[in-house]
């Protein structure tokens, strides 16, 4: 599975891809979960990036709390977030290809995702221009950042040591 279609699943409320992020046993449906058929929003319709950014952090801030109260239910010390650099190259992905350089609509981009860029090769091609993260993209650095200081900031404030590997 590409990470596209993690943050897209993710942003669709779909908790098997949201697992590949925060450890959730796919199939299980913590307490407060969206679950496929109650969307909060439709990621079709938005036209900044912005509002892509904040969809998806206001779905990572829940699975974030509900990862720590199941790590404080188990008696855990620490937490860790996996897939930071996945994250943030999907983000960029989305955003240069829709929002920043108009490569494709949000609804082209989604069909495309799906169905593994087969017949969007010019798309394929683009995209597979945007740097990878860690490779001095500072608009991805900068999500990673974010997102790793959000995860921090609500681990430490639960008092459990935070572990954010940017690799």
């Amino acid at each position: 599975m590409n990470a596209e279609k993690i943050l897209i699943k993710t942003l669709l409320g779909d908790t098997e891809y949201r697992s590949v992020l925060f450890d959730v046993e796919p199939g299980m449906l913590p307490r407060g979960i969206t679950t496929p058929g109650n969307v909060r929003f439709k990621v079709e319709d938005m036209t900044m990036f912005e509002e892509v950014y904040d969809a998806y952090m206001e779905e990572m801030k829940a699975a974030m709390d509900r990862a720590i109260e199941r790590a404080k239910e188990a008696g855990e010390t620490s937490l860790t977030l996996e897939g930071i650099p996945q994250a943030t190259h999907t983000l960029a992905v989305i955003a240069y290809a829709v929002y920043f350089f108009g490569w494709a609509k949000m609804p082209d981009m989604l069909k495309a995702i799906q169905r593994d860029y087969v017949g969007c090769d010019e798309l394929k091609a683009k995209i597979a221009s945007v740097p990878a993260y860690g490779q001095g993209d500072e608009f991805q650095d900068s999500l990673g950042l974010q997102i790793a200081g959000e995860f921090n900031k609500r681990v430490t404030a639960a008092g459990l040591e935070a572990v954010t590997p940017m690799n």
